[in-house]
This record gives C-alpha cells, structure tokens and sequence, in this order.
C-alpha cells in the first residue's frame, strides 16, 4: 500500500517523526504552526520577525531552544526543543499569558518517545486553555496505530515496539515500505502533562534586561539616578544602615544597585547578598544571621515586607539606639546559660553547619536567640512610598524613582539606535511616535519592556500590532 505523493502527505510523513535534524527544526515549527492556527483558529505571529524569534532558556525544567510567537489576543507560545548533537525533539510548549511576562504561566511537557502528529490536538486544546484530559492522551501508552494493528494481525501488543512491527511486516507482506513508515511510531513511556511555569533564565529577558541597562546608561546626568548613587556610597562606607528605593519597574533600579556594589566590593557573596522571592519569619532570621556583617539586597520582597513578625525583625535590625536583634522561641539557643567553653563549641559547630550546602535554611540547625547586627540593609521595591511601614520609612533614607513619561519617552529616543539593531530604525521611530501619541490609552506604566515588545508586534507581521501594544505589550 502506498500513500499518495502529495504536498500534506509528504509533510504528514515528515512531522510524523518524532525527532529531526537541528536543520530541519524551523522547517518543523512552521508545519506544527499551520496545522495548529487552523485547529484554534487564531493566527500565530513570528514575535521578533521570521528570523528573530528563537529564545535560548533555561529553568529547573532544564535549557533548550524555542521559536515565541504572539497571538491576536496578547498570548505568547513557545515551541520547545532540547538541542541534541545530531537532532532535536519537540520536547514542551510554553504559554505566557501577556507579552511582557517573563515567566510561563504553564507548560505542556510532551515525551521524546511522542511524535507530533500524535500531539497537535493536545497541543491545540492546551493552548485554547482546555485541561488536559486523560481521553485525549493515547490509552495505556499504546499508539492508536499499534492497538489496530494488534487487533487485526493477532501480534501480542505488548512486544517490544522493533520487535512488534517486524511481525506486522512479516503477516502483511507489506515489507516496511512507506505506509510501515506512517504507521510506525515508538511507543509512548509516558504522559503528556500539563504543569505551572518556572522562572526562568532566557534570550528574551536578557534582552528586556539589556534595554533597562541602557536606558540607566544613556540617562541625563541631571537625573534621579544621581542621587542613588550618592546614597548608596553612604550604604558602601557604613555612614547609613538602611535605603529604600521605590518607584516603576523597568528602568534600572535594580540593575543600578548590583552594578554599584560589584564595582566597589567585586561579586556577590563577598561583602553583600542578594535575595529576592518568598521566605518565612525565621527563615529571614536566620538569612540576615548568616550575613550579619553585610549589606543585604532585598529585592522585589513586598510580601516579606507586610508580614508582621519580619518586620519586628527588621525594625530590630534597623533601630540605631541598639544594634542587637533575637528571636526568643524553641527554634533558638539561649547562650546566656552557656559557660565559656561551651559557647565555644557552639559556636565552631554553628559556623561549620553554616558554611555546609543549605545549612543557612535548615529548619533543624538552632541560632543564637539574639546576636548583633553591624551590616545594612537596602531595600527595592515596587511599592508606593504610602504603602510602605512607617517605622521602616522612619529608620531608613528614602529614594522613589518614579519618572515622568515625558523622561522616559526622552530616554527612549535617546537610546533607540542601540537597541534591536537589526531593525531599522524608521520602523522603530514609527513604534515610539505611535506609544506616544497612544499614551492615554495605555493603562500600564511605559517602560523599555514596552517599547521593545512593541517594535516585535510591529516586526511580527500582525496587521494588529497597535492593539497588541496597547494592551499587552
């Protein structure tokens, strides 16, 4: 039996493998594309332009390559493969539900052993936002293909996969010729599944990080800018023990503070940390033990910020009438009780248990109920300055970095040669005069994310690039 020699069943065939030459990658992703938009029925636009939108990631999952697209209602979709020697196999599909996110909102993880043909429906409905279903995954891990040809030829289906299609060539007579290749596939180990997104480590947000740069680089020096570095070089010599610095995402605040200390102090880790995320009370307690000499970073921690019991901690830390803080509970050592040579001991296990992997979050290990703190404390945030405790607010100097648009529009223009280089520049002059004039219509706050998310809707192709901006860029 023998397919028909046209252009779908020769492609059929193609992507009904389940990997490829790294030189046929881009070639696969746009069949995948076509059959896809015609299954969600939504048009899937190249975001950075046909040649520009492959992304280099890594995360927990592990690193890879994938091409983004943008959809018509802000969506963006990547198509993921991890890059072996001599091929590549579709391996997840990543959603992010706005363009200017920079983490998954959740992944759709596809076996090596899955072809993809076998997984363009499931593909569809994850991306229509459909749960993923166990009817729609194949049955017991067999191909539909192999439990048909079991049924009609008497194989037994749990042969090995070589194995049991080499009976069916022998009962069929069909001596593996093109339609054993359309048939034959590997058989599925496990599940597609759909999971939550990680952060992540990637081309595009180093793009996005490489504009804020260069938006802090290019700045007048009459900026605000000036001023932090002025306040920070009081963290640095130890005349000021707590900064907080507010104000809109995007433009360098962070950025501007690592820079400042790896030029005066070298890496992290030396005589400053960074620490960003989620953490609980006695877990910041014993974080700000280990590092009770430094200058400690805390980055984009809002929620730590609001928690009670840390801020009891940090008014402790920052209280300039005393420099000692504690934690009286039974997570603690009392060392008053301690004679000499036991505080001792203590200590030179205390600062062994430390220095060994994860010992600093280990829940087991007991500190000291009080110990003195002689580092200082500079805080990023994206709270407004009424939100912020007004206890901290007193025990800390203070920056807001909030710039006008006018600013930000005038740095835009100022740095918009440098950015994207393979786009002309008329075209880019064209995104920026449109944001301008669109500025009223644009609910979030502009910033270098904004601008350059508008030039790929711009670049992508979408007759719809304006209303992509205005919304989810």
């Amino acid at each position: 039996m023998k397919l028909k020699d046209n252009f779908f069943n020769r492609h059929f065939i193609f992507l009904n493998e389940s990997s490829f030459s790294n030189n046929d990658l881009r070639r696969v992703v746009y069949l995948i594309k076509m059959v896809i938009e015609k299954k969600i029925g939504m048009k899937l636009y190249p975001f950075g332009g046909e040649n520009n939108n492959y992304d280099k990631f890594s995360n927990s999952f592990g690193s890879g390559i994938g091409m983004l697209f943008v959809l018509d209602n802000g969506m963006l979709v990547r198509f993921n493969w991890e890059s072996k020697k001599k091929s590549s196999t579709l391996t997840s599909i990543d959603l992010f539900d706005k363009i200017r996110d920079t983490v998954p909102s959740k992944r759709l993880i596809i076996p090596t052993d899955y072809n993809i043909i076998k997984s363009v429906d499931i593909i569809a409905n994850f991306m229509k936002g459909h749960k993923i279903s166990e009817s729609l995954i194949t049955e017991k891990g067999y191909s539909k293909e192999k439990k048909e040809a079991s049924k009609k030829y008497g194989i037994d289906i749990t042969l090995p996969t070589d194995k049991f299609w080499k009976e069916v060539e022998k009962i069929s007579g069909l001596g593996g010729g093109q339609f054993l290749k359309y048939l034959k596939s590997k058989e599925p180990g496990d599940k597609i599944k759909s999971v939550n997104g990680k952060s992540e480590k990637s081309k595009r947000i180093k793009e996005l990080e490489s504009a804020s740069k260069k938006m802090v680089e290019y700045a007048d020096p009459d900026v605000v800018f000036n001023d932090l570095d002025d306040l920070l070089s009081m963290i640095m010599s130890g005349m000021q023990k707590s900064l907080i610095i507010t104000g809109m995402a995007g433009i360098g605040k962070t950025y501007n503070v690592i820079q400042r200390l790896k030029k005066k102090f070298g890496s992290e880790g030396g005589n400053w940390v960074l620490r960003s995320g989620k953490t609980s009370p006695y877990g910041f307690y014993q974080f700000v033990y280990a590092n009770r000499n430094k200058i400690i970073v805390l980055d984009d921690m809002d929620s730590a910020l609001k928690d009670k019991d840390i801020g009891g901690v940090l008014k402790s830390l920052l209280d300039t009438t005393q420099n000692n803080v504690s934690w009286i509970s039974s997570l603690t050592q009392n060392l008053d009780n301690m004679n000499d040579e036991q505080r001792k001991a203590y200590e030179i296990e205390l600062k062994q248990q430390l220095s060994s992997p994860g010992g600093e979050f280990d829940q087991k290990l007991k500190l000291p109920n009080k110990f003195e703190f002689t580092g200082s404390i500079v805080f990023i945030s994206n709270l407004y300055k009424s939100d912020m405790d007004s206890a901290l607010l007193s025990r800390s100097m203070y920056i807001d970095i909030t710039l006008t648009a006018k600013d930000i529009f005038k740095r835009m223009e100022t740095i918009l040669p440098n950015i994207m280089p393979e786009v002309k520049i008329g075209i880019k002059k064209e995104v920026l005069n449109f944001l301008k004039k669109s500025q009223k219509e644009i609910k979030k706050t502009i910033n270098m994310r904004t601008l350059l998310n508008s030039i790929k809707c711009k670049i992508s192709g979408s007759g719809r690039w304006q209303h992509l901006a205005i919304f989810y860029a």
